[in-house]
């Protein structure tokens, strides 16, 4: 039995004593934990960037929201501001569960952006998943005075042009030109602040401030619908009265002699139609008559008013382009004329991206409206035309800058 046991010790011994064989036992046991450390590594750099994507896509989604409030107010903000991070995350939207989630109020923006992320081992470490999140408020800062002139071309030249007798009345408000101001001798320009990026000239009351930082198009995310049209419909004319339903107006439309149209609420597409007509004219002593309705103008379409036609419209009271009355598309460069004596009353957003808005003619555009903001290339007024642009904000049903209480002014995220 002794003699067994001395075998059996010396046996134990020598076991524990090889070394044969150790390095790949070591190697067997360690290259899994090394390679579960690498790969989570990996996974967590994954995860460090995603955070930083949403952080990115919220800040940008809140800074271009407030940006919009100058003009457009809140209504669709929110939504649009949701719609923006999601777009910006879309690479994500394979691996990961995203919702966004924003608020505005009058002069502020607030995005948060969450993220639901597959973990190790089935959703185990950590339990559920990587749950992230990343917030950001975007607001107004500055004056009190709402922008009511916004001329986007910032090349050479005055895109801001006031001649003859001509005369732009904005009190209460804010003119500012990418570009230049001219104005002539005779003419003039008067509102509560006026500011160019290049330069002023002219009868300009108060003295303009130059220069100032380019001012961006704060409506440039906002998506414009156009009309898509075959090019076989015919131009519709119109000598009597006639009410048309909101749609599609493809070959455009002629409202003639003392004919009253009135448009039905909603938006209004005007398109090229047969020989490329899509224009809507108004001739004679015919009239526009439209509530809560807005006109969207699409390549190579206008508005042409002539003779002592009668224009009568209020803007979208709601929708995705609640505020707004006369729209041309991105790439519309076609300007709009309104060359009528009787141009009362246009209320909302005149927004004409890459287009001017002009007036000729001894008339006065806008007076009855009670409010109207004009974002366009430049505008041009000439032979005595008479913008007035009020801000009886109050009196509206149409949706108004949100911004008017925060002010002409700046945007920036809070800290």
């Amino acid at each position: 039995m002794l003699r067994h046991l001395r075998l059996l010790r010396r046996s134990t011994s020598a076991f524990l004593l090889c070394r044969r064989g150790g390095i790949a036992i070591i190697t067997g046991i360690a290259f899994p934990c090394l390679a579960l450390l690498a790969i989570g590594a990996v996974e967590l750099a994954s995860v460090n960037t995603e955070q930083v994507m949403l952080q990115d896509a919220a800040d940008a989604a809140a800074l271009n929201a407030v940006s919009e409030l100058k003009v457009a107010g809140a209504e669709g903000v929110e939504e649009r501001a949701e719609e923006a991070v999601l777009e910006h995350l879309t690479e994500l939207a394979g691996r990961s569960t995203l919702t966004a989630e924003a608020t505005a109020e009058t002069a502020s923006v607030e995005v948060l952006v969450t993220s639901n992320r597959l973990s190790f081992f089935g959703n185990m470490l950590p339990p559920g998943g990587f749950n992230m999140r990343a917030s950001a408020t975007a607001v107004l800062t500055g004056g009190q005075t709402p922008l009511c002139v916004l001329n986007l071309w910032s090349g050479s030249g005055a895109n801001l042009y006031i001649k003859d007798s001509s005369s732009l009345t904005a009190p209460g408000c804010a003119a500012h030109s990418n570009s230049s101001i001219y104005v002539d001798r005779k003419a003039s320009l008067a509102s509560d602040r006026n500011q160019a990026v290049k330069g002023a000239t002219g009868n300009i009351t108060p003295t303009a401030i130059v220069p100032v930082p380019l001012m961006s198009d704060p409506l440039a995310d906002r998506d414009i619908p156009t009309a898509t049209c075959r090019g076989t419909e015919p131009e519709r004319s119109f000598e009597t009265d006639t009410y048309v339903n909101a749609g599609f107006h493809c070959g455009g439309i002629i409202v003639d002699k003392t004919a009253t149209v009135t448009l039905g609420p909603g938006v209004h597409y005007f398109g090229e139609g047969a020989d490329g007509a899509g224009d809507l004219k108004l001739r004679g002593g015919s009239t526009l008559r439209g509530q809560n309705v807005v006109l969207v103008f699409g390549r190579d379409t206008t508005l042409k008013t002539q003779d002592m036609a009668a224009i009568d419209l209020t803007g979208r009271q709601s929708g995705a382009m609640a505020g707004m009355v006369l729209v041309s598309a991105r790439d519309n460069t076609k300007w709009m004329e309104i060359n009528s004596t009787n141009a009362r009353r246009i209320e909302g957003i005149i927004y004409l991206p890459s287009a001017a808005l002009t007036a000729t003619g001894e008339f006065q555009v806008a007076q009855d409206s009670d409010w109207t903001v004009t974002v366009a290339l430049g505008v041009l007024l000439r032979r005595g035309a008479k913008l007035k642009i009020n801000k009886r904000y109050g009196e509206s049903s149409v949706p108004v800058p949100a911004y008017v209480q925060g002010g002409f002014g700046q945007t920036r995220l809070l800290d």
